[in-house]
């Protein structure tokens, strides 16, 4: 959660129910990299979900630091495209 604070300064997080956006993260050993590269780095799958349970985002990356700076770009994008940022608890009611 750091890297957020520290990507995302005008981001605040909060619980589940209360959320515009949900993002996931799935860090697996090796993949692609080590079956090429030969060595064990991180493939690090990173997805930004909006309230409503849309994909909006999508990436892997080897860095986590460069994968939570990418989804803060898209928060910013989203936000500034003045979507409608439904919170997930209204989204489940609903």
């Amino acid at each position: 959660m750091h890297r957020f604070v520290k990507f995302s300064l005008s981001l605040v997080l909060t619980c589940l129910q209360r959320a515009h956006f949900v993002v996931t993260m799935d860090r697996s050993e090796g993949g692609f990299s080590k079956r090429v590269f030969g060595f064990a780095a991180r493939d690090n799958k990173i997805a930004l979900f909006d309230g409503w349970g849309d994909l909006v985002y999508s990436n892997s990356t080897r860095s986590v630091g460069n994968a939570v700076k990418d989804v803060c770009v898209a928060i910013r994008r989203e936000v500034a495209s003045g979507a409608d940022l439904v919170t997930v608890g209204d989204a489940d009611s609903q």
